[in-house]
């Protein structure tokens, strides 16, 4: 493997982990002793740790050992959890992505940086801010994260003395395959052990044995189960493995409880279906020997090796229930396995093309069989059709993606602005589970961060505005995301101050971008925000204030053929609304004529189509729009919107209207012909017609002409805007009327 590609998967892999790792904190703040939150964040780091020394990335293993120290000491409750140290493991977590990203670009990471990071870290190590930070969580017991069960006291009913007690622990650890390769060795976690207490006997267990076929020499596949006798406490025996992985590793103290066992076979991994006695062994509370005894019973009389290790006293009952539960739950497990393997975005890119092309080589080859009256090459082109569009829904579906992972990333960015402006804000997510293609996720981050941005500061009031106007201290923006016919929709909105219309009136006089004697719409003042230079912000900060953002959050919006819109109630808060089309490559289309040329409407916003003569449509045409089952839609002549020329009159006295729909808003579209759906692969328009408003694209029909593709919301958007437009000037005609009358009627 070359290196370039070691640090391609080490990058990736790593990355993972540190999203993991900045999920973990954040809950972390809001539940500052949760277990599994400590732990899921140390092992990130560990993890990443142990990767980098695979690689020899020295820098990486030096700081995130630093880090891992730190979190390890808040694991064992002798560093407490307050918000200070996690905004600085937050900032750790930052620097170690740095690391990663200057792998990637081969460039050099601020040393002094991650000096200053360590050198505050070993504070908390050193005590100087937990002078009594151990004393006190000992002295707690409500500490969960408490490593280890200290010796119970005697038992009152004892006759033996205190001093008298032996110390049983038992404990069992795998060193892994490239131990012996990186220098570790059993003997030496042996000998430490025999310094601090009296190996009472060790075990080999065998099984992470391979088949004779996958066996190395080299490698180390032996673990082993030792019984020790020590007055020391888990923690200075677990002190002795602190290079193995957690996982690697159980210590069970003496007094271990069923529970204790139960909770352990509970964790046992799923990666691999084990008998009952052996899940026994590997928790602990069984014996090879004590295995053995039970099979050569079995063998003799029978029964079940469960029922005689209860029998002979050498386990609970419940642990083998336990252990039956474990064993179902790992056979289901392994039944809806999905196995996982990491693929170049670039080659599905390609794969998603070659589809696209098979796809119109498929229409142009269907073509060319209607022009012979075959029944087999008919036959066959319809099956190779089929498969083709499965083919297609298959290629498509690699490309989707959960939105979890970009929502997630937006917890990091309302915590640490709404922190730095002294706000405080919740941020609700749902909807993430919502797939999207991976190429309008890429570019759909910048758009959302700068919309989140402006909500904390521009939308949400400081804690004492919130409460004198009667709301909560803390403020709320919510993230969420839906399919909306055939599209995604994705709302952000806050319960802030809303947007106030006499300033956004009055800035936008003041840089000139509008009439001061002109009424605008509602519609048309919130629309302003998105004008290049415009901000309402008083000051300039460096989160916002400089007028350049909501205009190129509207053209990255609508590069991906999407749509933003923006409703507001001021006092109340802003809701931004974004309709993204699900995929950028191929969808299914409806073939439409007009004036003897072929356009593409997306099939999954057509509603339906409506034939009507030629007396309905010269009174659709002086009233532009048309009642349809008690539902009036606003219509528009693609003739006239498109500029072209009418055709001679072949005869047809008969027109047609789809009805198309998309994010709630209808309308009509007159058209001369309808041939029907067709499989549509989307191609970029050119730099020449970029700037032409009405279409989203192109494709290449079967008979290898064009057919530009429309833009379905350009025009709903356009004919609501026109409609709105109409009804406001009449208004004011009619109040300009009314005024002349009540001055004539004065004279």
């Amino acid at each position: 493997m070359e290196l370039d590609e070691c640090v391609q998967i080490f990058a990736s892999e790593s990355k993972e982990l540190l999203e993991d790792m900045e999920s973990a904190l954040i809950g972390l703040e809001k539940k500052q002793n949760d277990p599994e939150l400590i732990n899921q964040i140390f092992r990130a780091v560990h993890t990443i740790k142990g990767s980098a020394g695979l690689f020899g990335f020295e820098d990486i293993i030096e700081f995130t050992h630093v880090v891992e120290n730190v979190l390890d000491d808040i694991r064992n409750c002798l560093i407490s959890v307050n918000t200070d140290i996690i905004n600085i493991i937050f900032q750790c977590k930052d620097q170690i992505n740095l690391y990663i990203e200057a792998l990637i670009s081969e460039s050099q990471v601020d040393e002094e940086e991650s000096k200053r990071l360590a050198e505050l870290l070993k504070t908390y190590q050193n005590g100087e801010q937990e002078q009594n930070a151990a004393e006190e969580l000992q002295a707690d017991s409500s500490c969960p994260l408490t490593p280890f069960a200290e010796t119970n006291e005697q038992d009152e009913t004892s006759d033996k003395k205190p001093a008298e007690k032996d110390h049983y622990f038992h404990i069992s650890f795998y060193l892994g395959e490239d131990s012996f390769r990186h220098g570790f060795s059993p003997k030496v976690i042996l000998d430490q052990l025999r310094d601090i207490g009296e190996i009472i006997s060790v075990t080999p267990h065998l099984d992470h044995f391979p088949n004779i076929e996958n066996y190395c020499p080299d490698a180390c596949y032996l673990g082993w189960f030792i019984i020790f006798n020590s007055d020391k406490s888990k923690q200075e025996i677990a002190e002795v493995f602190e290079f193995l992985d957690e996982s690697s590793y159980h210590i069970l103290p003496p007094e271990t409880s069923v529970a204790d066992f139960q909770k352990m076979i509970s964790e046992l991994p799923e990666d691999e279906y084990k008998a009952i006695g052996q899940m026994l062994i590997d928790i602990g509370s069984l014996t090879e020997k004590e295995l053995n005894d039970a099979l050569k019973a079995n063998l003799e009389t029978g029964e079940l090796t469960g029922k005689i290790l209860v029998s002979q006293g050498d386990v609970q009952a419940e642990l083998v229930e336990t252990a039956l539960k474990k064993q179902a739950q790992v056979k289901q497990t392994k039944k809806n396995a999905i196995s996982l393997i990491r693929i170049d975005a670039s080659k599905l890119d390609t794969l998603v093309n070659l589809v696209g092309e098979m796809v119109i080589s498929c229409a142009k080859t269907g073509r060319l069989i209607k022009k012979y009256s075959d029944e087999e090459l008919t036959e066959s082109a319809s099956e190779m059709t089929e498969t083709l569009e499965e083919m297609r829904e298959v290629v498509l579906g690699l490309r989707m993606i959960q939105l979890t992972g970009t929502f997630n990333k937006f917890h990091r960015v309302v915590r640490d602005i709404s922190s730095k402006l002294g706000k405080q804000i919740n941020l609700e997510i749902s909807g993430g589970e919502t797939e999207l293609d991976k190429s309008v996720i890429d570019q759909i981050s910048d758009p959302l961060t700068h919309i989140i941005r402006n909500s904390i500061d521009h939308g949400v009031e400081m804690p004492e505005e919130r409460i004198s106007a009667g709301k909560e201290s803390v403020g709320k923006i919510k993230l969420q995301a839906f399919h909306e016919t055939g599209a995604i929709c994705i709302k952000v909105s806050d319960d802030g101050r809303g947007i106030n219309r006499n300033l956004v009136i009055e800035k936008a006089v003041r840089k000139g971008l509008i009439d001061s004697n002109k009424k605008y719409s509602d519609k048309e003042i919130l629309n302003m925000i998105f004008e290049p230079g415009f901000s309402t912000a008083s000051e300039i900060t460096d989160i916002s204030g400089r007028g350049v953002g909501m205009d190129v959050v509207k053209k990255n919006i609508e590069s991906l053929r999407g749509t933003i819109d923006i409703s507001s109630d001021e006092g109340k808060g802003t809701e931004i609304k974004i309709i993204l089309p699900l995929t950028l490559a191929i969808i299914e289309g409806f073939n439409i004529g007009v004036a003897d040329q072929s356009y593409i409407i997306p099939l999954d916003m057509v509603v339906e189509c409506i034939s009507v003569d030629d007396l309905i449509t010269e009174e659709i045409h002086r009233k532009s729009y048309i009642k349809l089952r008690d539902e009036v839609l606003p219509l528009i002549d693609l003739q006239q919107f498109l500029a072209l020329d009418e055709v001679t009159d072949t005869g047809k006295s008969r027109k047609n209207i789809v009805v198309v729909s998309y994010s709630g808003k209808k309308a009509g579209l007159i058209v001369d012909a309808l041939y029907g759906e067709i499989q549509t692969v989307i191609k970029p328009l050119g730099r020449i017609f970029e700037g032409i408003a009405g279409f989203a694209g192109f494709t290449i029909l079967g008979s290898g002409s064009v057919a530009l593709i429309i833009d379905i919301p350009a025009l709903i958007n356009n004919a609501i805007t026109q409609e709105h437009k109409y009804f406001n000037e009449l208004s004011a005609t009619t109040k300009k009327v009314k005024s002349n009358n009540e001055k004539i009627a004065e004279v």
